[in-house]
């Protein structure tokens, strides 16, 4: 039963005796005018909530004998859960060193109900609220983040571990998120650290912008932030708020003169009902779901499952899998052919690393790829298909007259690192290869960073004399016009669109105006993932200078590559039974 009156200094009674409450209310009426205080009663201690109900109060008064659990128990467990509110006991009588426990508990006075009266509850509480507040200030500069303002890694835990403690009693689960801004790093060292320190600010205030008064933001420690999500039903509860996280990172921040996009991996988790779980395992399961979301290519969400069928530890094994995979060539070059849609004539060839571990299954990209990008093995990886590429290229030359550029996929990590480019040149010339028959492939994504490190490198590479080509452009948020400050020589458009091409008036739109643009900027355009006949003659008709796809060819082995050439050669048309074999 809650019963409130009046504005002003808001008042929380709990005691179970509805006399002894009307007494102490009658009390507090004389102590207070009307104006300046309002009471509320909570009658049964049982439903208490800590977290929730004691948010909007000013002060507690709070009987000692509630039945089964005691007004000591009730003080002890609110200053357990980090609840600022001052507590006043009020006691019938006094036994041994019951005011030493008083105070142990966390409680900011005691008083003897037969002594109370209007005067001394008005001391006790002004006395009581005023030394809160400025114990409260003190409180708030422990348990917040210097940088932010949000709340800091202990408030968390401890809020955390408070609601799980409550969620019993009012029936509502818990969740929480873990959340990792991706490629904070490369902020840092291209801005530096001011910029990076705004970026940190603004994802803080986006970030408490997308949850309830009741959740909590906080700033874990760099630029990973967690957030407590209270009173949840289900999961649909955690769907919701990930779709606005996801929705406030999607606009460009601003950090000075800079503007730049920002994505985050998150990790989330619930804590279901009547199941146990501590603190430390519901923040295990989440950094679990946070690694897997990075491992899935970065700016995505995983929700925690629990074990499935498939291996929920591959991506933290991954690493030293790599290590030993380098050290005994498990890994292994494919090439897929490009060609001229003009006159079918093959253009060049991607570079795609496989990975077929000894006695054991292949691994694919998709999930390798972001673990060696996490741990840094890309840099590895990354080395030593440049070098198997340029041997290939120069094998090809010497044992077939064969000449056809290659390109290879390169990691920001990799493009960033400023031995990227001496290892290049190095490579070139110890295959004694042109640099126009190594193209670098980069993503719409990594492009997008337009960083002045960043730049510089594909400056860098475009003087070497390689070309570059920006790969599954149309799914970000960059414009063609942006890349007349960057050295680029062709775009690819993404799969996505090609696959709905002559299906959706939306991606023949944007595959139209992408060439057209492009085409315009004298800008050459790949159509990659050409599956279909039809998908290929789309494109033809569209102008599309170069096409690539499994219609075309499957990425495979060098060996088989050189086969299909020679057979390709003898082909009429790219559209005959040869073209697929």
């Amino acid at each position: 039963m809650i019963n409130a009156y009046g504005d002003g200094l808001n008042i929380l009674i709990i005691d179970d005796d509805e006399v002894d409450y009307h007494v102490t209310s009658r009390k507090l009426k004389q102590a207070f005018r009307e104006d300046e205080a309002s009471v509320a009663w909570i009658q049964d201690a049982k439903s208490i909530d800590y977290i929730t109900q004691f948010s909007d109060f000013d002060i507690c008064l709070i009987d000692q004998n509630l039945g089964a659990i005691t007004g000591v128990d009730i003080i002890r467990d609110m200053h357990r859960s980090g609840c600022m509110v001052p507590m006043i006991l009020l006691t019938g009588s006094m036994q041994g060193e019951f005011d030493q426990s008083i105070t142990e508990c966390g409680a900011v006075d005691f008083l003897l109900k037969d002594e109370i009266t209007p005067t001394l509850l008005n001391r006790s509480i002004r006395f009581a609220v005023s030394q809160k507040k400025n114990e409260k200030k003190l409180v708030e500069m422990a348990y917040s983040d210097g940088l932010t303002g949000i709340a800091n890694r202990k408030k968390f835990d401890e809020f955390m571990e408070a609601n799980l403690c409550s969620s019993g009693r009012n029936h509502l689960s818990v969740g929480m998120l873990l959340i990792d801004l991706d490629d904070f790093k490369q902020v840092n060292d291209t801005y530096g650290h001011p910029a990076g320190d705004m970026l940190l600010q603004q994802v803080a205030s986006r970030l408490k912008e997308t949850v309830r008064e009741t959740d909590l933001v906080a700033r874990l420690g760099g630029d990973e932030f967690g957030i407590a999500l209270t009173m949840m039903q289900d999961e649909r509860d955690i769907n919701i708020v990930l779709k606005k996280l996801n929705d406030a990172m999607a606009p460009p921040f601003q950090l000075g003169e800079h503007t730049l996009f920002c994505s985050a991996s998150i990790g989330a988790v619930t804590h279901p009902l009547n199941q146990p779980a501590s603190f430390q395992e519901m923040f295990r399961r989440a950094d679990i779901s946070l690694y897997g979301a990075k491992f899935k290519g970065k700016n995505t969400a995983q929700i925690y499952r629990g074990k499935t069928g498939k291996d929920n530890d591959l991506p933290k094994r991954l690493p030293s899998r790599i290590q030993n995979a380098l050290a005994n060539d498990e890994f292994q070059v494919f090439y897929q052919p490009k060609i001229n849609t003009e006159d079918q004539s093959v253009c060049g060839a991607e570079a795609l690393v496989r990975w077929f571990p000894k006695n054991a299954a292949p691994i694919m990209p998709n999930d390798f790829i972001p673990a060696a990008e996490l741990s840094g093995d890309i840099v590895a990886i990354g080395g030593w298909v440049l070098d198997a590429v340029c041997a290939q290229i120069r094998d090809w030359k010497d044992g077939f007259n064969l000449s056809i550029p290659v390109a290879v996929n390169m990691s920001p990590i990799q493009i960033g690192r400023e031995e990227t480019i001496d290892l290049i040149q190095e490579t070139l010339l110890k295959y004694r290869l042109s640099p126009d028959m190594l193209e670098i492939e980069i993503t719409e994504t990594a492009s997008l960073l337009n960083s002045d490190l960043f730049a510089r490198q594909l400056m860098k590479i475009h003087e070497i004399g390689c070309r570059i080509t920006v790969d599954d452009f149309g799914i970000g948020y960059s414009s063609l016009l942006r890349f007349l400050d960057l050295p680029v020589s062709s775009l690819k458009i993404d799969q996505s669109f090609i696959a709905q091409i002559n299906q959706s008036q939306k991606a023949d739109a944007i595959c139209k105006s992408i060439i057209t643009l492009a085409r315009n900027l004298n800008i050459p355009v790949t159509a990659e993932g050409v599956e279909t006949s039809s998908q290929l003659a789309a494109i033809e008709d569209l102008e599309c200078q170069y096409a690539q796809g499994f219609f075309i060819k499957e990425p495979v082995s060098a060996e088989h590559f050189m086969r299909w050439y020679a057979n390709y050669r003898t082909s009429l048309s790219p559209h005959s039974s040869a073209y697929l074999n």
